[in-house]
């Protein structure tokens, strides 16, 4: 009992005794609940400020202006304008891309042109010397036998010569009649000798097959746009060309310089075979190499 006496009037059980108190007397009186909660405006002075100094009043922030409808129509032209702007452009680009590849094309329409016609000169060529060939032929055939007829006459009237002049009977006009004839068929057959032997030595010399004409080859360097399109073709493999107009020009002469423009065109037909493919991959290689061109760019 003393103990708690001393707690009662201890300091400690002062402070708790009031706190308790008010706790029951909010749980009793419900005030918490029913007392109602303001809230300090804009208009209602602050509590006083420390050493004196006057409260400052906190208003609301001001509401965010409507969007201007002229504005929004301003920004919509705008829009408006610059997409038209870009589609004009990427049109005019268009146009241009199809005037250089239409002025390529023709230009490689003409030199395959200019090729096949030069195979077909040289393929008649050909045939017009293989008709020589066959007609120079028959003719020294035909020599020949003359020249054995000939001798076989010449022959016969030797025969008839030694036979005449065993004859007793036979008169001075006869025997010079038929000396004049054998002098004749000499002199044809020597002749025919002749002719035949040139004509056999003309033979021998166009029995050897003649080179084939080489055809038409494409000069890149007198379409400087053409070469450019074809470096530019074969550079962009992985996506736009990043080579320069120079570079990309040095790259298409040299490609079209090393295997032509038909074996570019083989390289790059989708059913090309990997053997033409690679024909196009080591030309690009050589020619980067010598166009001072990093592969990297190229591949």
């Amino acid at each position: 009992m003393e103990t708690m006496t001393s707690l009662e009037g201890s300091p400690s059980a002062d402070r708790r005794e009031p706190t308790l108190g008010r706790m029951s007397d909010l749980l009793a009186t419900d005030s918490h609940v029913d007392a109602p909660v303001e809230f300090p405006t804009a208009d209602a002075p602050g509590p006083d400020a420390p050493n004196g100094e006057t409260p400052v009043a906190h208003s609301a922030p001001p509401a965010f202006p409507p969007p201007d409808p002229s504005a929004e129509a301003a920004a919509r032209r705008r829009t408006t304008g610059l997409l038209t702007l870009l589609a004009l452009a990427g049109l005019a680009v268009g146009v241009i891309m199809t005037i250089l590849w239409l002025g390529t094309k023709g230009d490689v329409d003409e030199a395959a042109t200019e090729r096949d016609l030069a195979v077909a000169e040289r393929d008649a060529a050909v045939e017009s010397l293989d008709a020589v060939q066959t007609d120079l032929a028959g003719t020294s055939d035909t020599l020949a036998t003359t020249e054995d007829e000939l001798q076989e006459t010449l022959d016969a009237l030797r025969a008839a010569e030694g036979r005449i002049d065993e004859a007793p009977s036979a008169t001075d006009a006869e025997i010079a009649r038929l000396e004049a004839q054998l002098s004749e068929l000499e002199a044809a057959a020597t002749s025919a000798a002749s002719e035949n032997l040139r004509l056999k030595e003309e033979l021998d010399a166009l029995a050897v097959d003649p080179a084939p004409a080489t055809p038409a080859e494409f000069d890149a360097a007198a379409t400087p746009g053409f070469a450019r399109w074809v470096g530019e073709l074969l550079s962009s493999s992985s996506g736009s060309s990043r080579l320069g107009q120079e570079a990309s020009t040095c790259f298409g002469t040299e490609i079209i310089g090393l295997i032509g423009v038909d074996a570019i065109g083989a390289g790059q037909n989708n059913a090309s075979s990997g053997a033409d493919r690679q024909i196009v991959i080591d030309a690009m290689i050589t020619a980067a190499g010598t166009c001072g061109i990093d592969q990297s760019l190229i591949f």
